[in-house]
């Protein structure tokens, strides 16, 4: 199944005792939430395409002996597929939607409204995944095999729900419908004990944290702190000695030779922050000083 086998979902297995010890994963419940979120976070991840394009195709053992007689026979991929395609359809249930705002008013104002979102977006998924608990994988999907075999060899797997969780989330890493991000916000949120635990997850998964602040884009002059790397417009690198007073800052410059001294606002162009280069930009007070110094130089 798309090159999945139990120690992937390891990780995932783990945390899940922990968050909800009571869940059983022999049946559906909101606990595939999470297996669904870490699916979808490593349809995104590169790392995890290899896995999937080197995975072999199972078929169930009971439809071996058809498809060496050249039957057509559903494959692992194909159990998945229609799988997602009911987490789909479930997700955006009108009745689940309605019950899942429902039992959302209350919280209507008491918690932030993209907290609110997240939150009624999960419990749509989870309200459904609840009330079919005890419906089993032949009455859901028409087919109930726990012994799958691989086409090109010998190998054998067992998949339940917990790798169909998964799998679908793979196939629906980029359906817009279905809003796992939102969902694994929620899982998030709700679980603010296990914070790192969950970041470490999704991380795992996603190759990077999915709920790390981002860097920022660009920083003023006023905001480069003693020890920064700064680049300047000649090229030349430079290390903040001073910060910022008015229109100057001191700094030791690595240029023709290495020497401390004064560097102008308008000198600089970039500085290193967790290993990158981030554009920096002047404040309003320098960038009018500039003008008028330019417009003094007829420039």
């Amino acid at each position: 199944m798309f090159g999945i086998t139990g120690k992937h979902l390891q990780p995932i297995n783990s945390l899940t005792r922990i968050l909800d010890p009571d869940c059983d994963t022999e049946k559906l419940g909101a606990w595939g939430i999470l297996y669904l979120c870490c699916g979808a976070m490593a349809g995104g991840n590169t790392e995890w395409h290899e896995t999937v394009k080197n995975g072999d195709t199972f078929i169930c053992s009971n439809h071996l002996a058809r498809a060496i007689q050249g039957a057509d026979v559903p494959t692992s991929e194909d159990f998945a597929i229609k799988f997602g395609d009911l987490i789909k359809e479930w997700c955006n249930s009108e009745h689940a939607i309605a019950v899942a705002e429902k039992r959302m008013e209350k919280y209507r104002g008491k918690i932030s409204d993209t907290g609110f979102i997240c939150n009624k977006i999960w419990l749509t998924l989870a309200y459904i995944l609840n009330s079919l608990q005890d419906m089993s994988m032949e009455e859901l999907l028409g087919l109930d095999c726990k012994t799958w075999v691989s086409v090109l060899g010998s190998k054998v797997q067992s998949y339940g729900w917990p790798e169909l969780f998964f799998a679908s989330g793979l196939i629906l890493t980029a359906d817009s419908s279905v809003s796992w991000d939102k969902m694994a916000t929620a899982i998030y949120n709700m679980n603010k004990p296990h914070k790192e635990d969950l970041d470490q997850l999704f991380r795992h998964y996603a190759g990077k944290n999915q709920f790390s602040k981002p860097v920022n884009t660009r920083l003023r002059t006023d905001q480069l702190k003693k020890g920064m790397r700064l680049k300047l417009q000649n090229g030349w690198e430079a290390i903040v000695v001073e910060e910022c007073c008015g229109n100057i800052l001191r700094a030791k410059v690595f240029g023709d030779f290495t020497e401390t001294g004064s560097v102008y606002a308008h000198e600089i162009v970039a500085a290193e922050v967790d290993g990158k280069w981030v554009e920096v930009k002047m404040t309003e007070l320098q960038t009018q000083f500039q003008k008028e110094i330019n417009f003094l130089r007829g420039q």
